[in-house]
């Protein structure tokens, strides 16, 4: 709330420009540049925006010719100041960018963005963000060893495993969820999503007879060798609601493992 703010009677000072960049690009990106359809952004944040394009230093911001291998001199105008719809779409595009989730292994991908929950009254489990479609996900080589690496045998202690994929359709966000793990637990946390009121604005849909989910099924089970404490399940669901991301899954399943 300080920031550039001058002492009593003195003009406000100009933020750093590195400073500046630095933190718009971190809003932006929070905020899918205020989005109505992500629904991320907040008055503060649209404030803060505004905040730093108008009271930053640019002029002394130096611009390198490229980042990356990537020409940012169109990222900014004719003053130096960034171009908020430009430099969020190319921070989006370095974040998002499929080729590289897609050169990522299975494991990669589960522990780059990979968060534990502890419930009140029931078994911890395990939450990763993927930035990639489902089925690019489902279909990398290693999913069945990667995915057996956070439950069943190797990781007892995180019977559940729920995997958030997320990819950008047109400006807006497309998410579906894996739950993988003790079946009795995929089970809970799966008919919570698509019967219990609590995750309604989820708008959560089971996606049944999947041949990828069937397929990890049938290698979790033929793993277990038939013994009930380890039998394993796998669920696919859709999620309807673009504004869903794992700030919103995570409370209702810390619900739906403390029922």
């Amino acid at each position: 709330d300080t920031l550039g703010k001058g002492g009593e009677g003195e003009p406000a000072k100009k933020v750093d420009p590195s400073l500046g960049l630095a933190l718009l690009g971190v809003i932006l990106l929070d905020t899918m540049d205020m989005s109505p359809a992500a629904g991320k952004g907040t008055e503060r944040d649209g404030a803060a925006i505004d905040f730093l394009i108008g009271q930053t230093d640019w002029s002394r911001l130096e611009v390198p010719s490229c980042l990356h291998g990537h020409d940012v001199h169109d990222l900014f105008d004719e003053r130096n100041i960034p171009i908020r719809s430009k430099l969020h779409d190319y921070l989006c595009n370095s974040k998002f960018d499929p080729e590289f989730w897609r050169g990522l292994s299975a494991l990669d991908c589960l522990r780059i963005d990979y968060k534990r929950f502890h419930p009140s009254d029931g078994p911890d489990f395990g939450m990763s963000s993927v930035l990639l479609d489902m089925d690019s996900f489902l279909g990398k080589d290693d999913l069945m060893g990667s995915i057996r690496g956070f439950t069943g045998r190797d990781r007892a202690d995180i019977p559940l495993l729920v995997v958030l994929t997320m990819r950008i359709v047109n400006g807006t966000p497309e998410r579906e969820a894996l739950l993988a793990g003790r079946s009795d637990l995929v089970e809970l946390a799966g008919n919570y999503l698509a019967e219990n009121e609590g995750a309604a604005f989820l708008e959560a849909e089971e996606i049944k007879g999947d041949p990828a989910t069937t397929m990890i099924e049938r290698e979790f089970k033929a793993a277990a060798g038939g013994e009930k404490e380890i039998a394993m399940m796998v669920r696919r669901f859709r999620q309807g609601n673009p504004k869903g991301s794992r700030k919103q899954v995570a409370p209702v399943l810390l619900k739906a493992m403390s029922s």
